[in-house]
This record gives structure tokens, sequence and C-alpha cells, in this order.
């Protein structure tokens, strides 16, 4: 991955962090942005999330999913390079499987 792209992944993070924490309510949900994947050429940025607790996950992702137009206009007002990518929200599986690796390995022990 080029030096740019991981620069431009680094700052829709934490724009979009911010964009979330103050315009956003979760009722009582944790939600971390834990990674941003924006395609080599700008048009698309795949936002991954955490949420705590997990059994909030759907609730989160419905809700985000429908204030994605009000969101990514936010974002595009934010960032100061074009194009701005379109933003799409995914589960971040990579937590959910690490936990379930150390649940395994408690078990074990």
């Amino acid at each position: 991955m080029s030096r740019r792209l991981l620069k431009i992944n680094q700052v829709i993070r934490q724009e979009l962090s911010q964009i979330l924490l103050r315009e956003c309510e979760f009722n009582s949900a944790l939600v971390s942005i834990t990674q941003v994947e924006t395609s080599p050429d700008l048009s698309r940025a795949k936002v991954k999330i955490s949420v705590l607790p997990e059994k909030m996950t759907s609730e989160v992702l419905k809700k985000l999913n429908r204030q994605i137009f009000f969101l990514q206009k936010k974002l595009d007002k934010k960032l100061a390079f074009r194009p701005v990518p379109k933003i799409s929200f995914v589960i971040d599986k990579s937590i959910l499987e690490g936990s379930r690796v150390e649940e395994l390995v408690q078990k074990i022990h």
C-alpha cells in the first residue's frame, strides 16, 4: 500500500471518528473505527467498526447505514483532498475472532 493511501486512511479514520463522536448517539453502545481501507483509485473507503456490547452490532450498523449520506456530507466538508471516497461500513470480525481464540486458549489452560 502506498504511503499516500496510508495517510488518507488515517485522515478518514480520524475525521469520521470525530463526526461519530459529536453527531451520533448509539444508545449506550461503544462504537470504534478500527480500520479504513481506501481503494487505490480513491472511489471507495471500507470503514471497519467494532461495537461493544457485541449484541448491539446489527442495530448500530443499521443506524450507520441509515445515516450514511449525512456522514458522507460531513466528511466531504472536513477533508481537503478530492475525490473524497464514498464510505461503507462493515463489522470488523478480527476482534471477534481474536476474542474467540483467547477464550479457547483460556479453556485449554
